[in-house]
């Protein structure tokens, strides 16, 4: 059947005219850009939130941790949830509950009223974030899905790397809640244009009997308990029993989790899917990739501030390089994978970022911040197209009918891996710059001694990353 047949048209009539694939990946872009540019910025304005509110740096982090904590526990159970009522009608209603999230914010006089509008605003990005993937992938057809997700992944860089610099505008010319004001815009547009755009599924009879209500618990378990590890790591140290019960939790409720989504009919994973190669390499490689990035990248700034001195705002400069490298990268990747398939790109990106891990594990004191620049970019640059193909290889993998819960997959093997990764990353730092400390004096020698062995930590993960691509040989696109 004609693939112009089977598309939905656009609500407004006017638009008509216009190639409906396209608008649909549109409606994804802007979810794609608000995620990132949002979470950013709030990390960005810490330091200035606990200072308006008076509060340590371990209390005023539960701003970021609950709108993440919420949007990983939610990401599975809406794609699956979506299959019932309809991506399309979850993902602009996504935009409804963040534009309500960051007006609370907005009006926020209290950190717990503040962490409160963060939930909402986590809600409603779990919504769009669930969908936004299948959304716009299931317009286009198989020859084009590779260039649907670099273009995707291309906002998420853009959002990323905008937020330093308008979060840090906004901080410094208008005040904290300034973060949220410019938020209510693009969510608001996001609403109208997917109003616009996307008309709802037509569904007879939603039966919610269907949807998986104890897997959708036991996953939050799972998650919150992975969240709080993260978060707890560095401060509390791989010793404290906190730690090793929240270990302990994580992997009974992933056990539980698994074996509950097996018996049921009706999961919000399918974990047949992993059965298909392609699905299974892609995945794992996702995962690994990802802690590569969140130990070997995130930690830099660590090193660009206290081994070479840079202000906060030049070390944010220079880290946001790789962000925005993203965003050149993505499209490419996800177009040469539309050409040549999944293996030939994975292997290829994989190797040029270990290399790039390999060479940030020379920094020194006297590291040139061009060299730094240069390697920053490259790596971004391949990471776009690494995460571009890899996110249509899953899609691509996977039966029509998964197709929501493989994007949703595609957020949390991202997000998750991030979370963990800095908490492994801040605690390994940590006790290796102790010990540098010890032997070559506190100070910048240190400093770079300790992110010299970080970044090769980070190597490891992307030649792990790598591994499953020379090993497992996944199958033909």
């Amino acid at each position: 059947m004609n693939q112009k047949e089977t598309q939905p048209k656009p609500r407004l009539k006017i638009l008509e005219k216009f190639p409906y694939q396209w608008l649909a990946l549109f409606a994804s872009s802007i979810a794609a850009f608000l995620g990132p540019l949002e979470g950013n910025m709030i990390v960005i304005s810490l330091p200035t939130l606990a200072r308006e509110f008076g509060v340590s740096a371990s209390h005023i982090v539960w701003v970021m941790i609950a709108g993440t904590l919420v949007t990983l526990s939610l990401a599975l159970p809406i794609a699956s949830m979506s299959d019932l009522v309809g991506r399309r009608r979850l993902f602009r209603f996504g935009f409804i509950i963040f534009s309500a999230g960051s007006i609370l914010a907005l009006l926020s006089s209290s950190l717990s009223t503040l962490i409160g509008a963060r939930i909402v605003q986590g809600i409603g990005t779990g919504f769009f974030a669930a969908t936004r993937n299948a959304l716009a992938v299931e317009a286009f057809d198989d020859k084009k899905r590779g260039l649907a997700m670099g273009v995707i992944l291309s906002c998420v860089g853009l959002g990323a790397s905008t937020a330093p610099y308008l979060g840090g505008w906004l901080l410094t010319n208008f005040g904290w809640k300034a973060i949220f004001l410019a938020e209510i815009p693009i969510s608001i547009f996001g609403a109208v244009v997917s109003f616009l755009i996307l008309t709802p599924e037509t569904i007879k009879k939603i039966d919610m009997s269907k949807f998986d209500i104890l897997g959708s618990i036991i996953f939050f378990v799972f998650i919150t308990a992975s969240v709080f590890l993260g978060n707890r790591l560095p401060d509390f140290g791989i010793t404290s029993p906190l730690v090793w019960f929240l270990v302990v939790l994580a992997l009974v409720s992933a056990l539980l989790f698994i074996r509950t989504e097996i018996r049921n009919p009706n999961p919000i994973i399918n974990f047949g899917l992993f059965k298909n190669r392609t699905f299974l390499i892609t995945t794992t490689s996702l995962i690994f990739q990802m802690f590569s990035f969140a130990i070997g990248i995130n930690i830099l700034p660590f090193f660009l501030e206290n081994a070479l001195g840079l202000s906060p705002a030049g070390a944010g400069a220079i880290f946001s390089v790789s962000a925005f490298a993203l965003f050149i990268g993505s499209v490419p990747g996800g177009t040469l994978f539309d050409r040549i398939g999944i293996k030939p790109i994975g292997i290829t990106t994989l190797t040029i970022m270990t290399i790039c891990f390999v060479m940030l594990s020379n920094l020194s004191i006297s590291s040139s911040l061009v060299s730094i620049f240069a390697t920053l970019l490259i790596f971004g640059m391949f990471e776009g197209a690494f995460q571009s193909a890899t996110s249509a290889a899953q899609l691509a993998s996977v039966p029509k009918g998964n197709i929501s819960t493989a994007g949703a997959l595609f957020v949390v093997g991202i997000m998750l891996p991030i979370t963990l990764g800095l908490g492994i990353g801040g605690t390994v730092f940590s006790t290796r710059l102790e010990y540098h400390s010890i032997n070559l004096g506190p100070g910048p020698l240190a400093v770079s001694a300790a992110y010299q062995e970080i970044a090769l930590l980070g190597a490891f993960f992307a030649i792990l990353s790598l591994v499953t691509y020379l090993f497992l040989k996944p199958e033909k696109q």
